[in-house]
């Protein structure tokens, strides 16, 4: 709701065979988030792939934004969790996955209060994929 980005390096992991249109794909990232927070994603999603290069799937994702200047302990700051409508487009090796449609809750941590509204995201990733 209130704008901005994370940016986050993840790791991705995909399970499916090759005569197969379905895969599952599991994603879990550390970045960089707003206001010099570290952010902590991370997604499980089902694909299905309509031609070999391109595959359209539903999912749950999650981001949330850990306060690193509240050390030694470290709180939470912003999170977003809910389900996604995505695309990806593999060719060579490179993945190319949009989150077109992400609704779910978004919330600002505090003590004794986690209020949470609705809210819509949308993000982009570029991976590359080895081994078969």
């Amino acid at each position: 709701p209130k704008g901005g980005f994370a940016y986050t390096a993840d790791l991705v992991g995909q399970v499916g065979f090759k005569s197969s249109p379905w895969r599952v794909r599991a994603r879990a990232g550390f970045g960089e988030g707003r206001y010099n927070t570290l952010a902590v994603s991370g997604s499980l999603t089902l694909m299905w792939h309509v031609v070999p290069q391109f595959g359209v799937g539903v999912g749950v994702n999650g981001l949330a934004t850990i306060d690193k200047d509240s050390h030694p302990r470290e709180t939470w700051k912003e999170q977003f969790y809910g389900g996604s409508f995505r695309t990806s487009f593999e060719h060579r090796g490179f993945m190319l996955e949009w989150v077109v449609f992400s609704a779910g809750v978004y919330g600002n941590r505090t003590p004794g209060d986690t209020p949470e509204k609705l809210a819509f995201v949308t993000n982009a990733s570029i991976s590359y994929l080895w081994g078969n």
